[in-house]
């Protein structure tokens, strides 16, 4: 929840970088220098963040659920977005050589296994990139 004085910045998945409004954005999940464009201009407007919450790491469908797009998730799509995401924006982040702290929470489903009848999903383990 958005405390007083806090602003959300919600970025989505696109074809390219892309500014759609006032702190909202787009991006190419692919494209390394589409995260260094966001926090470029993030930079710029003085509204790089202090948190981050990762949520592309949340699959539509669980392993063995039909989707009407089988490429969805895709073990490829599912690295893409959960891992290699991660990369890209902490390799983008590194290049500002900011001195502030910066907490990332990253939010995954079908990962960890609780009742023993989960359809894991190993492509969603986000391994240890920060």
């Amino acid at each position: 929840m958005e405390q007083p004085g806090e602003q959300v910045i919600v970025v989505g998945i696109g074809t390219g970088f892309t500014t759609i409004g006032k702190g909202r954005y787009t991006i190419n999940p692919k494209n390394k220098e589409d995260y260094q464009a966001l926090l470029n201009d993030l930079k710029e407007a003085g509204t790089l963040p202090t948190r981050v919450i990762h949520l592309w790491g949340i699959t539509a469908a669980a392993p063995g659920i039909e989707i009407t797009n089988p490429g969805f998730a895709s073990f490829d799509y599912i690295q893409e977005l959960g891992f290699y995401s991660l990369l890209y924006f902490t390799q983008a982040l590194a290049r500002l050589r900011l001195s502030e702290q910066l907490q990332v929470v990253v939010v995954t489903n079908d990962m960890q296994e609780v009742t023993g009848s989960e359809n894991l999903c190993p492509g969603n383990q986000p391994y240890s990139v920060l």
